[in-house]
């Protein structure tokens, strides 16, 4: 049996209630070998939409998935503050609440951690699913491509 690595992850948020049950299903549902997601953290930073609710519905059909709600509006830095308070896995990932992640991004995100003991951190870069062939579509992609 492999060993898996304990992760937790930081969705820092604020109204987005469009959003948030897209990536809540995305991160309950992902595809993992060798880590292990103990913690999926929303911290709403005073939503005023249907944040709170969308997640209070996960929290309670999902163990792993808490809520932290922040009743004046802070910021991500503070956000990512409000997590770290909360867990304790050496190994953490920040999840922009407006992103939809695929299926074995985590994963894939944190196998170098695995692999070499020497690495620290991590990073990697959302891609646009709109369909390039749209106006919107190809400045968005165009848009992405400049970065």
């Amino acid at each position: 049996m492999i060993k898996q690595l304990p992760v937790s992850i930081c969705i820092p948020a604020y109204n987005e209630g469009k959003n948030i049950e897209n990536i809540l299903e995305a991160l309950v549902n992902q595809e993992t070998k060798r880590i292990n997601i103990n913690k999926i953290v929303v911290v709403s930073s005073a939503s005023t939409d249907e944040t709170d609710e969308i997640v209070g519905r996960y929290e309670k059909e999902y163990p792993q998935v808490m809520l932290i709600q922040q009743k004046e509006r802070k910021g991500k830095a503070a956000g990512i503050n409000a997590f770290l308070q909360e867990i304790h896995d050496e190994i953490v990932v920040i999840e922009s609440a407006d992103t939809i992640p695929d299926k074995d991004c985590i994963e894939k995100l944190c196998i170098p951690f695995i692999t070499d003991k020497k690495i620290g951190m991590v990073g990697g870069a959302p891609h646009p699913v709109n369909d390039p062939d749209t106006f919107l579509g190809f400045i968005i992609h165009a848009w992405w491509w400049f970065h």
